[in-house]
């Protein structure tokens, strides 16, 4: 229970004072009111400020060190954190007056993270000037409550000494060229029935295709799914809500459309049959050079190359839906963004509102981005041309890039998991297993507060 007892008006006024300290920090360097950074002799010291986050500490502080090693308005800390951890480990700090003052975070965190966080001195109106689009789901219609610094897209890797064997000119661009020739040419049937030798794509099953979350939830964005949304009740309550399971103007849901079309390629009575369970991980099968095609974030090119040097292969953009009429369905592929937010437990307020202005600027984002391989999240970085053949694509990708509001990573990876199963075993039509599948996800959100 909360209570003022024992709070006395000084107290208050120092609650007050360094939350408005900590805004026009913000605002000072956001260039919304002067700044001492850059444009005159005295400079504002913001102290020590915390930072937590899963990003390695060696990419972080490359990033930053290349970004602006010079500066000494803030005394940056960061503090390199386990994923699996994270949640427990700051929930722990805040029970014991312990937490950093910032975290970066996914947006796989804001459904948990939320409530914790303070509201940002960023309009709407700039925040999505400066960041790309899926940087709204920082955004709920409060204000926004983390600022975005890069993301990780969804691409597809081809592999070329495949696709010339088999005079296949140009990658897919669509996804009704998986179910016909010549693409469908490159998977080769086992002498077993239902076996596999080569594969063209892997779609079709769950538990070894790398990113299967992440493939199924691009196929239900781009049939016109935003999954999660942000709901504000009539007494001006924001909470999250899934919308999965709404139908959109196609006879199917957009999550049943996508469902049935993922599914289809694990039967091996099909003729664009091209996976199977008993295959090793998508990911390994591509570096082994007998895979076609392989769904993977940008950071995955760093791995592949890793797992075989000699590997030919090449990167485009993920291939996009066509509407009934056949004409350019929603274009989008997922995204793992981080962003940075200050936490309401903040003791620097006004170095945490700093720091948080500062990383989300081009400097650091871009350099965050190539440390990463990954690209950034801000517009202004991404309309700067790059002669890096597999930046441009990463560039392209994060234009179109989108997310969705994540309850629980582990919870709703075996729900999609079910999904595929219900369907793939016959115990349910793709359109009952989204409902069920929806249902689900609601029982993993925590419980929602105001913010």
């Amino acid at each position: 229970m909360i209570t003022t007892r024992g709070v006395s008006t000084f107290q208050v006024s120092l609650m007050v004072g360094a939350l408005v300290l900590g805004i026009v920090g913000f605002l000072m360097f956001a260039d919304v009111i002067p700044s001492p950074w850059g444009k005159s002799s005295t400079t504002v010291e913001y102290g020590k400020t915390v930072v937590w986050g899963t990003l390695p500490q060696k990419v972080f502080s490359a990033a930053q060190g290349a970004a602006f090693s010079s500066n000494t308005q803030v005394q940056l800390v960061y503090v390199e954190k386990k994923q699996a951890t994270f949640d427990s480990d700051l929930t722990e700090a805040l029970a014991n007056n312990a937490a950093p003052d910032a975290i970066i975070m996914t947006q796989e965190s804001i459904a948990r993270q939320k409530d914790r966080l303070s509201p940002l001195g960023y309009t709407a109106r700039d925040f999505k000037n400066a960041f790309i689009q899926e940087g709204e789901l920082f955004l709920p219609p409060a204000g926004p409550i983390a600022l975005p610094l890069v993301v990780d897209p969804l691409v597809m890797y081809w592999n070329r000494d495949l696709f010339a064997r088999a005079g296949i000119v140009q990658p897919p661009v669509s996804w009704t060229e998986f179910y016909s020739t010549p693409l469908t040419n490159l998977t080769v049937r086992g002498a077993s029935q239902g076996t596999l030798a080569q594969s063209a794509f892997a779609l079709g099953e769950f538990d070894n295709i790398t990113h299967a979350k992440e493939i199924l939830t691009t196929l239900i964005m781009q049939a016109g799914s935003p999954i999660t949304a942000y709901t504000t009740t009539p007494a001006g309550i924001t909470t999250i809500s899934t919308v999965l399971a709404q139908a959109q103007s196609s006879a199917l849901q957009p999550g049943s459309a996508a469902l049935q079309f993922y599914t289809r390629f694990a039967d091996p009575a099909r003729t664009e049959y091209s996976w199977s369970r008993a295959l090793p991980a998508s990911v390994d099968f591509f570096a082994q050079g007998s895979l076609g095609v392989y769904f993977g974030f940008a950071s995955d090119k760093t791995v592949i190359a890793n797992k075989n040097p000699h590997l030919n292969f090449d990167v485009a953009p993920m291939p996009q839906a066509k509407n009934d009429a056949g004409a350019p369905g929603t274009p989008a592929t997922f995204g793992k963004m981080y962003a940075i937010g200050v936490l309401n437990a903040a003791k620097n307020v006004a170095g945490a509102n700093y720091a948080a202005a500062l990383l989300s600027q081009k400097e650091f984002s871009s350099s965050l981005a190539k440390e990463m391989g990954v690209a950034s999240a801000r517009r202004d970085v991404l309309a700067v041309q790059t002669a890096d053949p597999y930046q441009d694509v990463f560039n392209r990708a994060a234009l179109i890039a989108n997310g969705w509001l994540d309850p629980d990573v582990a919870g709703s990876t075996n729900a999609f998991r079910l999904a595929v199963e219900d369907v793939l075993s016959g115990r349910r039509s793709p359109n009952d297993a989204i409902n069920v599948l929806e249902g689900r996800l609601v029982g993993l959100f925590p419980k929602q507060n105001s913010n």
